[in-house]
């Protein structure tokens, strides 16, 4: 059985990839994912990538959580 795929590629903004991977000093393909993502703030990629115990969700909000 044959599959087909389809791949989309993302256009991104090359200065905004660009300045983010200057100012955080970080691989230009990991920037280029996170815009991807829309993760595109000094402050979001921070968290995103290294984050506290205070930027998870509370696990005791899904349903049949005790």
């Amino acid at each position: 059985m044959k599959m087909n795929k389809k791949w989309e590629l993302f256009s991104v903004d090359k200065k905004v990839v660009e300045d983010l991977k200057k100012e955080l000093n970080l691989p230009e393909l990991l920037v280029t994912c996170l815009v991807n993502r829309n993760i595109v703030t000094k402050e979001a990629i921070q968290t995103f990538l290294e984050p506290t115990r205070h930027d998870f969700h509370n696990p005791f909000l899904m349903p049949d959580m005790r």
